[in-house]
């Protein structure tokens, strides 16, 4: 039974209301000027074939029906056209026992109209069952033609059906551009195609189901113009994804696993494909890896993985539940990840992923070679015999917030480094919410020789050849069992330090930081460099020299800002230890409330030890405790001071500086006061110490100011 059902633009309002065999439809029209509103609602008790169709000529329409019970076969059609551009939308659907949902508009009106800027045709479909459905929705401009569709069929098995929720789709048309697209909540069906068309390129992808079951797709987003289609969604079944621009060409098809995410796009004359592969326990992350392309996605569900995983291509590798609850576990039987070993130009991106129970000579938990990123990961749990326990990297390795390294080792060599990280001809960028936590290097052995030997080296970061950049986050809580609890800079290493906290770290020397130069040489090739611009650097221990910052042999340090604060060293060099060659330049910053706490003990602040210091304007060393030199021992070096403030320090000789063989200058600004003393409190001159006053004060000490003894 078909109504076909007219409705002219000069009447202003209409309610027509029939009933043929159990078939009732209503109307109701306002026109007015150029704009009017139209509804339908159709219901049906038997099956039926309805057409439905509404024209206002010159006015908006805006059907909208909800038809219950089964409908044989649903078409409908709407469009508009000027005579140079058209938009329209149509679906048609088969055999729907239990009714559908359809609404639609036109804009601005139905059928040919005069001369518009801009034209569309929109239309939503809800289907919960059905043999087939249909839709598509169509935009040209002139000799420009765009489309997108989407058609589901149902299989031969016997109960068998389709269906389709929250379908969006759209057409627009104007003078200069076309485009058409569609979205959808969720779709079901034994063979389902969804197709985008441009002037030039194509996607067309072809759904079927795995043992008799259905292909589903969710989340649709399909988009088309003139020059480029894009199509996203979450499918499960098989699948094949073709995808043409111009001359190119590109298939994506499934190949592991039934669950997948589609990312294509043809665009002008290129074209891409991007699967985002789905893993369970079931089956393993390396089995993906191998049949993914680089620049895919394996997205990981919750459980544990024994795995060693070899990555060769650009990949992301993401954890679909919290890191806690996504691990892969090496089995102590290697590293648990390798990354670009074979190709080191790849990228790639750990999320939400915990990496445990590795063990190899370099990398316990991962070796890098490429470009890696890890957010919200855990490295943790995982053995070096040499290197790295955690991570052992050649490559740009970037840690954003979220990853947590902790409670790696490395162990078992004289030469142990880099509990958590070992870095060789590598970059390292530590960024906001990272963490490099309770990693241990240590290694103590005895041999006929020499009695007793103690190796181990940066419990936290071991920076060889390499450039570190900590932009945030924390180093906290490693040890060393000789040299740097945190980052130890070696072999023209550059240390920079923009943002974040050092902390706890603990080390014979340098519990913070450690910059070992070569030595010896006129010329060293092996110089480091530190820069800190900011951050804090506090809690540190060493046992002997340089709990915060430890500056070794002819290398450089350069401090802008930051705070180096309430480290603790047994020997020298509470806060900054600057040996042999090494320059410090100091033009902002604080060094406050550091100790050195044995009773020859020496600069609670800083120590200088046969190097240069410049420092100021703007420095600040306050409220530091030794035993000699409570701010600042200058051991035979060049001190130079601008406008620095130096207060609040104690010693029992030279509160604020003891210039031991040294020279200290004091430029303008600069005030040394308030510091106290058994003898010297603001500065303590032995064996030719000298000061030189170009303008400095130095008053209000306890109990004298200057001492030259």
């Amino acid at each position: 039974m078909k109504r076909r059902i007219s409705i002219l633009a000069v009447l202003i309002t209409l309610t027509l209301v029939m009933e043929v065999n159990g078939l009732q439809f209503s109307a109701a029209g306002r026109v007015g000027g150029s704009t009017g509103v139209v509804s339908q609602n159709i219901k049906t008790n038997i099956d039926s074939v309805i057409n439905g169709e509404v024209t206002i000529n010159g006015a908006n329409v805006m059907p909208a029906m909800r038809i219950i019970g089964a409908t044989q076969l649903f078409k409908e059609t709407h469009g508009t056209a000027d005579g140079t551009k058209s938009a329209s939308v149509s679906v048609e659907v088969v055999n729907a026992p239990e009714g559908l949902t359809y609404s639609s508009q036109v804009l601005p009106g139905e059928g040919t109209v005069p001369a518009q800027t801009s034209l569309s045709a929109e239309q939503w479909l809800a289907v919960p069952k059905a043999d087939s459905i249909k839709c598509t929705a169509t935009a040209s401009s002139g000799a420009l033609k765009t489309s997108v569709g989407l058609e589901e069929t149902k299989g031969s098995l016997a109960g068998d059906f389709v269906t389709l929720s929250g379908y969006d789709g759209k057409a627009v048309a104007s003078a200069s551009s076309i485009s058409a697209s569609q979205t959808a909540i969720s779709g079901s069906a034994n063979s389902i195609k969804i197709y985008g068309d441009g002037t030039n390129c194509k996607i067309n992808s072809q759904l079927t189901g795995i043992s008799g079951g259905k292909a589903t797709f969710s989340n649709l987003n399909s988009q088309s113009s003139a020059t480029q289609v894009t199509q996203k969604e979450h499918v499960s079944g098989k699948f094949t994804s073709k995808i043409t621009a111009g001359s190119k060409s590109l298939t994506r098809t499934s190949n592991y696993g039934t669950d997948y995410d589609l990312d294509m796009k043809a665009s002008g004359s290129s074209v891409s494909g991007i699967l985002g592969y789905y893993v369970s326990p079931a089956n393993t992350i390396q089995g993906a890896v191998n049949a993914a392309k680089s620049g895919d996605w394996i997205n990981i569900a919750a459980g544990t993985y024994k795995e060693n995983i070899k990555v060769d291509k650009s990949l992301v590798l993401n954890g679909l539940s919290a890191a806690s609850n996504t691990i892969i576990d090496g089995q102590q039987k290697g590293s648990v990840l390798t990354i670009g070993s074979d190709k080191p130009n790849i990228d790639a991106n750990l999320a939400g992923l915990t990496i445990k129970n590795g063990k190899a000579q370099s990398g316990g938990g991962i070796q890098n070679y490429g470009r890696l990123t890890t957010t919200d990961c855990i490295i943790s749990g995982n053995l070096a015999t040499l290197q790295g326990g955690g991570i052992y990297n050649e490559g740009t390795l970037n840690l954003n917030s979220g990853t947590s390294i902790t409670n790696n080792v490395a162990d078992n060599n004289a030469f142990a480094g880099g509990g958590g990280i070992y870095s060789y001809f590598g970059t390292v960028n530590i960024n906001s919410g990272a963490s490099i936590t309770n990693n241990k290097a240590t290694h103590i052995t005895t041999d006929n020789l020499n009695g007793q030997f103690v190796g181990g080296f940066a419990g936290g970061i071991y920076s060889d050849h390499s450039t570190v950049t900590m932009n945030g986050g924390t180093v906290s809580g490693n040890t060393a069992s000789f040299c740097t609890g945190g980052i130890y800079n070696d072999e023209g290493s550059i240390l920079t330090i923009n943002d974040g906290v050092i902390s706890g770290n603990s080390a014979i020397r340098g519990g913070g930081i450690f910059s070992f130069g070569s030595g010896g040489g006129v010329v060293n090739t092996d110089k480091n460099t530190v820069i800190i611009n900011g951050g804090l650097i506090t809690g540190n221990t060493a046992s002997l020299q340089g709990a915060g910052v430890f500056v070794d042999m002819n290398d450089k340090i350069l401090i802008t800002g930051g705070t180096i604060s309430n480290n603790v060293a047994t020997q020298d060099g509470g806060g900054v230890f600057i040996d042999s060659g090494s320059l410090l330049t100091m033009t902002g910053g604080t060094i406050t409330g550091n100790f050195a706490t044995a009773i020859d003990s020496a600069g609670g602040g800083l120590y200088l030890y046969q190097g240069r210091a410049v420092l100021g304007p703007g420095v600040s060393i306050s409220n530091n405790k030794a035993v000699s030199g409570g701010g600042v021992y200058n051991d035979a070096s060049k001190l130079t001071l601008t406008g620095v403030s130096i207060i609040g320090n104690t010693a029992t000789w030279g509160a604020g500086i003891l210039n031991d063989h040294g020279t200290t200058t004091l430029n303008s600004g600069t005030s040394i006061s308030g510091n106290t003393a058994t003898w010297g409190g603001g500065i303590y001159n032995i064996d030719g110490g000298k000061v030189i006053n170009n303008g400095g004060t130095v008053t209000g000490n306890t109990p004298n100011d200057i001492v030259q003894a």
